[in-house]
């Protein structure tokens, strides 16, 4: 594995990262605009499934009562609150391929500078 190989796994981690986001995000724009054609349990079940990770770093951090708070004092508007989760889910998955990445290309300029 040489430098240009590193460079190429940071693009390609970065890539693929950008298309899990869009992925991720479409998948949960399409359950909320069919939200009043799924029955009650497959909408909670799939909304759940893609939230929980988001929603726990949110109340991890002690974020959510926070914002929950600003939006009863109308601090914040509704739909910057409903947007946190899936805005949340979206970095976390840039952020991580983002990391692999720099992991990959940091692993490959070792190996290059090990080689010579």
């Amino acid at each position: 594995m040489d430098q240009s190989t590193g460079g190429q796994g940071l693009r390609l981690f970065i890539k693929i990262g950008f298309r899990l986001a869009l992925l991720y995000g479409a998948l949960g724009l399409g359950i909320e605009i069919l939200h009043r054609f799924l029955p009650a349990g497959v909408y909670q079940r799939s909304a759940g499934a893609l939230s929980a990770l988001p929603s726990w770093i949110l109340a991890t951090l002690g974020l959510d009562g926070h914002l929950t708070a600003a939006l009863v004092q109308g601090e914040v508007p509704g739909w910057l609150v409903g947007a946190a989760i899936p805005l949340v889910g979206v970095a976390i998955i840039l952020s991580l391929s983002l990391v692999l990445g720099l992991m990959w290309s940091f692993g490959g300029a070792v190996v290059s500078l090990k080689n010579r």
